[in-house]
């Protein structure tokens, strides 16, 4: 397996490098990531898009069960055309407490 963050998500081959499980689990680090860096009490909403390719809907599926499982708040962009994606790279700031 390659490495599974580019430049423009996540990255890999579904069922092989990315599969249900694997999808599951970065949703849940994610959720834990920002469970430790907001705290417990902020609750922000985490945004979902995704591509055209048929695996989309199942990484999709097991990523938002992951933040779900970690106490997060999922909104699905759904397919998301090319000049959406710079707005999804924003940098996102937030000041803890």
């Amino acid at each position: 397996m390659g490495r599974l963050f580019g430049t423009d998500g996540i990255r890999g081959i579904a069922n092989r490098d990315l599969s249900i499980q694997r999808s599951a689990q970065v949703g849940q680090a994610l959720a834990t990531v920002l469970r430790e860096r907001l705290g417990e009490g902020k609750k922000p909403k985490v945004f979902i898009g995704k591509d055209t390719r048929l695996s989309s809907d199942m990484i999709e599926a097991a990523l938002t069960a992951g933040l779900c499982a970690g106490g997060r708040t999922v909104s699905p962009w759904g397919w998301c055309p090319p000049r959406r994606w710079p707005a999804s790279r924003w940098p996102i700031r937030w000041t803890p407490g």
